[in-house]
């Protein structure tokens, strides 16, 4: 993560979208309980996206 945001400066929306992929399309559990590892690394403006997609998929159910 930290290599995505600081060294290869990707796009914050690319970075949070392909982490809830990963989470998504964990078939194993391997998963369970990262967001709180991932909310201690990510950046405020990637974090602040983070929330925002976490958030909205509960608004839809």
């Amino acid at each position: 993560m930290d290599q995505r945001q600081a060294k290869a400066r990707l796009n914050p929306e690319e970075t949070v979208n392909q982490m809830v992929k990963i989470i998504d399309n964990d078939d194993y559990g391997l998963c369970f309980g990262i967001e709180k590892e991932v909310a201690k690394v990510l950046h405020r403006k990637e974090l602040s996206l983070f929330e925002k997609l976490i958030h909205s998929r509960f608004e839809t159910v």
